[in-house]
């Protein structure tokens, strides 16, 4: 299986995962440039990542992906579209 797969798969998980490492990243004590480039790369990821995920289930027919491992997520259509959404308007905020 091909990482690219793999994350295709865990789309939802990674998207609030890049989120939080932007945070972290722009949290840190660096320069100013240099945490507003981490938060924008981050937020472009999470974006790619909600594109991807959306195109992926609501024009392609993919399976939505169901987690039992402990994870509190449930995505659906309706998840999958307002994600592009939010990860837009956050890149969009930054850029």
């Amino acid at each position: 299986m091909s990482m690219l797969l793999l994350a295709q798969q865990h789309a939802p998980m990674l998207m609030i995962a890049a989120l939080f490492i932007g945070a972290a990243l722009a949290a840190a004590p660096l320069p100013a440039r240099v945490s507003w480039a981490a938060a924008l790369l981050a937020s472009l990821a999470a974006l790619w990542l909600a594109i991807d995920f959306a195109l992926a289930v609501l024009i392609a027919g993919a399976p939505i992906p169901r987690y039992g491992e402990g994870v509190a997520l449930a995505p659906d259509g309706f998840s999958a579209f307002t994600a592009v959404l939010v990860a837009g308007a956050g890149a969009f905020v930054l850029a």
